[in-house]
């Protein structure tokens, strides 16, 4: 009858045997470790490539965001600019339609008792008559009748 030891092994075996069946695991021990140190090492380099990869992702695209911003805010001062040029255009031709309409009212009562009062009107708007009106202007102001 053989006895058995609860490990498993047989006492009836010689020593050298069993001495080679606790090397194997340790050997599979070894390689278990080392593969789990690889395995490790390969995921912890993915997950820093895929860290620099968002990171490079994430700073191209603060750099777009930030020349938009910069182009906008060039796009709305050239815009403001441009208000304010076309304002003071419209402001200066409200004061020539008024200077034409002045003028023009100047010559449909240039002989009657209205002139006076127009010709006052004229003096303060002259200095917004273009050149055409200026001279017309000069010529009613030094012909009298």
């Amino acid at each position: 009858m053989k006895l058995e030891r609860r490990d498993g092994s047989d006492e009836g075996h010689n020593q050298a045997p069993a001495e080679e069946k606790p090397e194997k695991p340790a050997k599979n021990s070894r390689r278990r470790e080392i593969s789990v140190i690889i395995y490790t090492t390969v995921l912890f380099a993915v997950a820093l490539a895929l860290i620099l990869l968002s990171y490079a992702m994430q700073k191209n695209t603060n750099s777009a965001i930030s020349n938009m911003s910069a182009q906008h805010g060039e796009f709305s001062s050239q815009a403001m600019r441009n208000i304010e040029q076309l304002q003071e255009e419209n402001q200066t031709l409200r004061q020539e339609l008024e200077a034409s309409r002045t003028l023009t009212e100047l010559l449909a009562a240039k002989a009657g008792p209205q002139r006076d009062g127009l010709m006052d009107r004229m003096e303060k708007l002259a200095e917004y008559l273009d050149q055409d009106s200026l001279e017309i202007y000069n010529s009613i102001a030094k012909d009298p009748e």
